[in-house]
């Protein structure tokens, strides 16, 4: 097995790796940054949703706002622009260096949800992201 098959099958481990690494494809930059904005933006819902006390949206709200500033750092320090294509290796830098980021931000989440109000959470954002990703697709006829 020589050249392009063996190119191919190699970016195929190395992507499915990626994906088993990171639960999911990596979306944009830009789209982590929608995510976030459009969570915060529905903080009164998720309050609802996850029948928060005033106390832990308070502390939910700055954590979360903290996280999207330290995410768009790091999309700064990767010198990324909005509608940016990037590459496979700068997806896996940032990846990299954003999963610190959402790990720490889980954590602290962890501390004041309970694990139902958590494992609810994880369901808001796949939708948020699953809202944004059908927004972003060309409308089918």
């Amino acid at each position: 097995m020589t050249g392009l098959p063996r190119t191919i099958i190699l970016l195929a481990s190395l992507l499915s790796c990626f994906q088993l690494a990171y639960g999911q494809a990596i979306p944009s930059p830009e789209t982590m940054a929608k995510q976030a904005d459009l969570i915060i933006g529905k903080m009164e819902d998720i309050k609802g949703r996850l029948q928060l006390t005033d106390d832990q949206d308070a502390q939910m709200r700055v954590i979360l706002k903290g996280n999207v500033e330290k995410m768009r750092a790091v999309m700064q320090e990767h010198d990324i622009k909005t509608g940016a294509d990037l590459s496979l290796e700068k997806k896996m830098s940032l990846a990299h260096d954003l999963k610190p980021i959402r790990e720490a931000s889980d954590k602290k989440l962890e501390a004041i949800l309970s694990p139902d109000q958590m494992q609810e959470f994880e369901k808001i954002r796949k939708e948020t992201l699953d809202e944004i990703e059908a927004g972003s697709k060309p409308p089918s006829d």
